[in-house]
């Protein structure tokens, strides 16, 4: 019975949107949805990703499921342009509330000639989101009567009055972004700040003045070359919509294999309040495959047992090389 209370809640919630953002765990591997400016901040020439999220199996009987695709690459043709875009689809609940974005995403690169390893982005996206919930599938609490015994009876009016059940909203989202790239240093910081929904486009699946509040992210971190074979990195990321805020702190290790493009991580993220995240990875030739799990540390671990989410990615990393290179002047 306290599942079911627990999962009524979530669906009413979820139907009134106003809960926050869905968003990823492996935020790291999926830069676009980070941050606009980090599209196309990669070495190679396109990078196509697939990301899968499933969570709260142990709560709900329907588990919130999240899927995206992304494309990015950079503009031979126009020195700095980046372009790309993704889809995310979010799928939680009874009444299957749907949340979709369709997003074309660009940013520019642009560093002094003097300091050319020192990297300024500012970044843009903009597109649609389409929201969706099945109504009927829903339960509320005049639902829940004493002469049920307590219990759901279905065949009684909800009382809301829902004026649709779907929705297009335009979205526009910015950010900017400064990293340090030589490869000559041991340490490569950067530090960068995003704003997601900057219209805050009005939205409600009951007809009145609701707006999709504006997302404010903050991240910044380093990468740290111990040895040719061992790297280290760390990440901290800040996100506040309304009155909804998270940190997540993060630690990676990295073990290169010798004379191969092929790597072994392992990683750690604390995230307040609510989880603890084991990362497992592996790049092998143009594919990189990460698999994370959470473990639940909020209020709900009581009835979860710890048991969170899992989710899986896949990006792939394509370089173009020239079989016949121009010999350029020898290292000194």
């Amino acid at each position: 019975m306290k599942k079911l209370f627990v999962i009524f809640i979530l669906s009413v919630l979820l139907g009134n949107i106003f809960a926050q953002d869905f968003h990823l765990s492996q935020f790291e591997a999926s830069p676009m949805h980070l941050n606009p400016a980090m599209t196309g901040a990669f070495e190679g020439d396109h990078r196509l990703s697939l990301h899968y999220r499933n969570q709260w199996r142990s709560l709900a009987t329907k588990p919130f499921v999240s899927s995206a695709l992304s494309y990015d690459a950079p503009i031979k043709k126009v020195k700095g342009l980046k372009l790309g875009g993704f889809i995310l689809n979010n799928r939680a609940g009874q009444g299957n509330y749907n949340a979709m974005n369709m997003v074309i995403s660009g940013s520019y690169d642009y560093s002094l000639k003097s300091r050319p390893h020192h990297h300024f982005l500012p970044g843009v996206q903009f597109g649609f989101i389409h929201k969706s919930v099945n109504i009927d599938k829903l339960s509320f609490g005049s639902q829940y009567t004493p002469q049920n015994g307590g219990g759901l009876n279905p065949d009684i009016p909800s009382d809301e009055i829902f004026t649709n059940q779907s929705l297009f909203l335009f979205d526009l989202n910015i950010g900017g972004l400064y990293y340090f790239s030589s490869d000559m240093s041991r340490l490569n910081p950067f530090i960068g700040g995003s704003i997601f929904h900057v219209t805050q486009p009005k939205e409600s699946f009951y007809g009145s003045n609701n707006r999709l509040p504006r997302r404010f992210l903050a991240h910044g971190g380093a990468k740290y070359n111990l040895s040719q074979k061992i790297q280290i990195s760390g990440y901290v990321l800040a996100m506040q919509q309304t009155n909804d805020r998270e940190l997540n702190a993060s630690l990676f290790g990295y073990y290169y294999f010798k004379n191969s493009d092929t790597y072994i991580m392992y990683g750690n993220t604390w995230r307040s309040k609510d989880a603890i995240l084991f990362h497992l990875g592996l790049k092998y030739r143009e594919f990189v495959y990460r698999f994370t799990y959470d473990i639940n540390t909020s209020a709900l671990s009581t009835i979860t047992n710890g048991r969170g989410g899992l989710e899986m990615s896949i990006v792939y990393i394509l370089k173009n090389f020239n079989p016949e290179p121009v010999q350029g002047c020898p290292r000194l």
